[in-house]
């Protein structure tokens, strides 16, 4: 029978909020980074925070294992979101990773976005 049990994102630092300090696409914050058995699926609820007075667009990828290989695979692992200013909004709810597969982010300004939420882990 599997089991579910509530975790914080890898990178959070005690449940507080991480701010996604990249502009650059080829070199985006990481902000999870999954369990590394098969038999573990992390199923990720992440919430974005525009903290800036202007609308900024996020990038976030899924599913890498290596930064090197980020510019051949981003087009098709990224989901863009635009963000309007002072608004809190859904990035991930629910989306599914494992095998140590990591997920990152980067926004057109720098420092403008802090990423929160939790993961389910499901254990088979």
């Amino acid at each position: 029978m599997a089991t579910l049990t509530k975790h914080l994102l890898s990178v959070s630092l005690s449940g507080i909020g991480v701010h996604v300090t990249s502009a650059d696409p080829i070199q985006p914050i990481s902000f999870h980074k999954a369990g590394t058995s098969m038999s573990n699926l992390d199923e990720v609820y992440v919430y974005g925070t525009n903290i800036s007075s202007s609308t900024v667009t996020l990038t976030s990828i899924w599913g890498l294992s290596a930064w090197d290989a980020l510019p051949k695979v981003q087009n098709s692992l990224a989901t863009v979101l635009t963000i309007p200013a002072n608004t809190r909004m859904v990035i991930a709810n629910g989306r599914l990773i494992q095998n140590g597969l990591s997920a990152c982010a980067y926004v057109s300004t720098a420092g403008t976005v802090v990423l929160d939420g939790y993961i389910n882990r499901i254990t088979a």
